[in-house]
C-alpha cells in the first residue's frame, strides 16, 4: 500500500471533481499540467476527458499510486506522473507548455515561489484547489499582481459541522 492524502467525503469530492474539470474549460486536446496531483484524482478524469497530463506530486507513492489508477481507468497512455518538489518541477516547463494548470496545494499552499513561477509559465487558465483560506488568500493576491484575474470561486462544504471549507478558484489571465 502506498501512503497518500485522500478526501474522506466521497460525495462531495465527485463534485469538486466535475466542478475542476468543468473550470479547466474544453480539456478535448489540451495540455494540463496537475500539480501537487496527489493519486490522480483530478489527472485521470481529465485524460478521459481527452487532456494529455502530467501530475507532479512531492510524494512519490502517491505518484506510483496515480500511475495504476491511470492503467486501471484506461488513461495511462494520456498522463504521466513525476514525483519531486513543485518549485523545483515547474522550473523545468516552459512558458506557454501547458493550456491549464490544476493545483490543488496542502494545506500551506503552493506560495511566492510556485505561484512567480506558474504566472510565467502562462497557461490559459488555471484553477486552484483550497483547503485553507489564509494560504489561498496569499497565493490569489500573487497571482493578481502577476496578472491574473479570478474568473469565479466556489466554495465546498467537505466536512460538515467543521469550520474547514474546501474552495475550487478558476483564473484567467488578464486581458
Amino acid at each position: 500500500p502506498h501512503h497518500g492524502f485522500w478526501q474522506t467525503n466521497q460525495v462531495m469530492t465527485g463534485l469538486m471533481v466535475d466542478m475542476v474539470l468543468k473550470a479547466a474549460g474544453p480539456l478535448k486536446g489540451a495540455s494540463v499540467l496537475d500539480l501537487y496531483c496527489g493519486a490522480g484524482l483530478f489527472s485521470i478524469p481529465a485524460a478521459m476527458a481527452g487532456a494529455r497530463v502530467l501530475g507532479m506530486e512531492l510524494n512519490e507513492g502517491s505518484t506510483i499510486q496515480a500511475a495504476e489508477n491511470a492503467l486501471l481507468n484506461g488513461s495511462a497512455s494520456s498522463c504521466t506522473f513525476q514525483a519531486g518538489d513543485a518549485g523545483a518541477l515547474i522550473a523545468a516547463q516552459r512558458p506557454g507548455q501547458w493550456d491549464t494548470v490544476i493545483l490543488d496545494p496542502p494545506r500551506a499552499g503552493a506560495g511566492p515561489l510556485v505561484m512567480a513561477a506558474l504566472a510565467r509559465m502562462a497557461p490559459r487558465r488555471m484553477v486552484y484547489v483550497s483547503c485553507e483560506p489564509r494560504g489561498l488568500v496569499r497565493d490569489l493576491k500573487a497571482l493578481g499582481t502577476a496578472g491574473w484575474d479570478i474568473a469565479r470561486i466556489q466554495p465546498l462544504d467537505m466536512f460538515p459541522h467543521t469550520h474547514h471549507v474546501e474552495t475550487v478558484v478558476s483564473l484567467v489571465r488578464k486581458a
